[in-house]
């Protein structure tokens, strides 16, 4: 079990080198997609369109949140239970100050962040009840996207590897990486009708409301 976040920056847009920045919304097998969500309010864009009075108090439980997390991964060896709890916690206390509207609008946005391959990801196949089968029929449709990012993230592992130490070559690598990940998500987009063919008329309609209709 991964935490959510391994520092702020990974959803503040300020990634670490061996991070991408089109990683902003990654993978938390612990959380729910709405939990996921909340913790899009360390990007500045989001938590300035919060009323002042909120405002306050979701930068407070960031930045604490910020504090208790370093702590915890500071240790020898981290405490994966202690800090998924840390992200559970903190996520419900920054949802519990926002609006119904404004939970919407963060879920949305966080569904904008996954893009197209929004409809592979577990939580929101849930959220639509896909069956196997559909699982499969999806997972086909976005195979050939999904070829290709393996074969980018190994081929910047690797790279990364041999890098060393080198920052410069670091950062390049990293560009580079996310220059090809364009590709990827072009491959997504054209994949997505085939994708959305797949579900009921009802899970249509569910899928419209995860993405604010789109």
């Amino acid at each position: 079990m991964k935490s959510l976040l391994r520092s702020l920056a990974l959803v503040a847009g300020a990634c670490a080198v061996a991070l991408s920045a089109a990683q902003a919304t990654p993978s938390a097998p612990h959380l729910t997609l709405e939990q996921r969500s909340a913790f899009l309010l360390a990007r500045e864009e989001n938590v300035n369109r919060i009323a002042p009075a909120a405002k306050s108090k979701i930068q407070s439980l960031i930045s604490a949140y910020g504090t208790k997390q370093q702590k915890l991964l500071q240790k020898a060896k981290p405490d994966e239970k202690a800090i998924a709890d840390l992200d559970r916690q903190v996520a419900n206390q920054l949802l519990a100050a926002l609006s119904g509207t404004q939970r919407a609008a963060l879920l949305s946005a966080t569904m904008a962040d996954l893009g197209p391959g929004a409809l592979q990801d577990d939580d929101v196949a849930k959220r639509l009840n896909l069956s196997p089968a559909q699982r499969k029929r999806v997972a086909a449709a976005f195979a050939k996207a999904d070829k290709r990012e393996s074969q980018l993230e190994a081929g910047m592992a690797d790279s990364l590897e041999r890098a060393g130490e080198d920052e410069a070559k670091r950062s390049e690598i990293v560009r580079s990486y996310d220059a090809a990940r364009v590709q990827v998500a072009g491959l997504r987009r054209e994949a997505l009708p085939k994708a959305l063919a797949v579900l009921t008329p009802a899970q249509r309609k569910t899928w419209l409301l995860l993405t604010g209709g789109k």
